[in-house]
């Protein structure tokens, strides 16, 4: 998700689902996006890594885990205006600042990896689902976020 999309999301746009194939049950989260973002409405979805943190998100909470209450949010119920500021304290606490060429993380470096990951480590990748989660273009994840390289894709092509 953007950064504005992440802001508005309410516990009632999260769907915790499975999907069982071959026997496999594999746990993702859809997240329903609303109309008035950049791309417009759109389903993202996420991995298991994202239900999960998702899910003790919403354990750990007191209150503020009704349908109609901001999944990022206040202690109050309110929307977080900035996430930046919240997500600089949690680097900062966790010591991960920067990676190692110095450069400070940010919060759009969380899309930023998930899409390179899932563009270098995912076989056979479809491009245009992740586009479509992402809200992007194929052009644009050609042209800013495929930073692989042909030794990525060795398994694949031979």
């Amino acid at each position: 998700l953007r950064i504005g999309e992440a802001r508005k999301v309410k516990w009632r746009d999260v769907d915790f689902s499975e999907l069982v194939k071959d026997g496999v049950t594999k746990k993702y989260i859809r997240v329903s996006v609303s109309s008035n973002t950049k791309t417009g409405s759109r389903e993202a979805i996420g991995r298991y890594t994202a239900y999960r943190a998702l899910e003790r998100l919403r354990a750990s909470r007191q209150d503020n885990v009704g349908d109609d209450d901001f999944v990022f949010c206040r202690k109050d119920g309110s929307a977080i205006q900035q996430m930046n500021d919240i997500f600089n304290a949690v680097i900062r606490e966790a010591d991960v600042e920067f990676d190692t060429d110095g450069n400070k993380y940010t919060v759009y470096c969380l899309r930023h990896t998930f899409i390179t990951f899932r563009l270098r480590f995912m076989k056979n990748v479809d491009v245009n689902a992740l586009a479509k989660s992402a809200g992007t273009k194929i052009e644009m994840i050609e042209n800013y976020y495929d930073d692989t390289t042909s030794e990525d894709y060795v398994e694949k092509l031979i």
